[in-house]
């Protein structure tokens, strides 16, 4: 069997760090719980906290696919960004009401 590598959106892992940073879970927890790895936990909650949001939302490692095709010339469609944006502003609110106690 080969090593089959998930890919989590970007929606899923802000819960993890909100289940992290809000609600006091540790990596370990959230790793029994949910059949996740803990390193990977700890580098969503770590680039969370360095970058913000658009840590989460990057692809990292290796591409996958052949490359081929016309690449992607238009940004997110103006719905997909309102989206994105209204889930950061709820998610940062959050934030600062953990952060401020």
């Amino acid at each position: 069997m080969g090593n089959i590598k998930n890919t989590y959106s970007q929606e899923f892992k802000l819960e993890i760090v909100n289940m992290y940073l809000e609600e006091g879970k540790t990596s370990y927890q959230l790793s029994k719980n949910l059949n996740l790895d803990t390193k990977m936990i700890r580098r969503w909650v770590h680039a969370f906290r360095e970058e913000e949001i658009t840590a989460l939302s990057e692809r990292r490692g290796s591409k996958t696919g052949t490359g081929k095709g016309r690449p992607r010339t238009k940004g997110l469609s103006l719905e997909e960004e309102v989206a994105r944006l209204r889930m950061e502003n709820a998610f940062l609110k959050k934030l600062r009401e953990f952060q401020r106690g």
